[in-house]
């Protein structure tokens, strides 16, 4: 059977369509799941809230509810193909690819948040644990600060402040 032939299935007694994931070791992602991965990748390095991935999937499937879109992102983090970004005291939490480690700073102007090229090394975090007698299972890294945007706004506000 092809990956893009679409199989039906049965869920509390209604039949659901699916379409083969091309992740997951082989797993079967309901369409509605599909679509909502497809939504995430598209833009890469984008951070999406779970009402813009909501809004943009009713622009393709304009049936599909909120929870089935939050029941979607949870699904895909549990399957590892997206990663849920949650910041202390933040309102929203944000979902991107699952790509290579690295951080996030969350902008305390525009309240967006950009990804950061940094990661701790494995050496780093098992003598981090060796040495505090820890067991590290993974590394989340949110630093706080102004975003590339911001900075620039900020400084050519401060610009025309500065008497001549």
């Amino acid at each position: 059977m092809s990956d893009d032939k679409p199989i039906l299935a049965m869920r509390q007694g209604h039949p659901i369509r699916k379409v083969r994931a091309s992740a997951g070791g082989g797993r079967s992602l309901p369409r509605n799941y599909q679509l909502l991965r497809e939504l995430v990748e598209s833009a890469r390095g984008h951070h999406w809230t779970a009402n813009e991935v909501y809004l943009e999937a009713r622009k393709r499937r304009p049936k599909i509810g909120y929870t089935t879109v939050h029941r979607g992102l949870i699904r895909l983090c549990e399957l590892e193909t997206l990663m849920k970004i949650e910041t202390p005291g933040g309102e929203a939490a944000w979902y991107e690819p699952a790509t290579q480690p690295h951080a996030h700073l969350l902008c305390v102007d525009c309240q967006g948040i950009v990804d950061v090229d940094y990661h701790t090394s494995k050496q780093m975090l098992a003598a981090i644990a060796a040495g505090s007698g820890l067991e590290i299972s993974e590394e989340i890294v949110t630093f706080r600060g102004r975003c590339p945007p911001c900075v620039a706004r900020r400084a050519a506000m401060q610009e025309r402040e500065v008497p001549p």
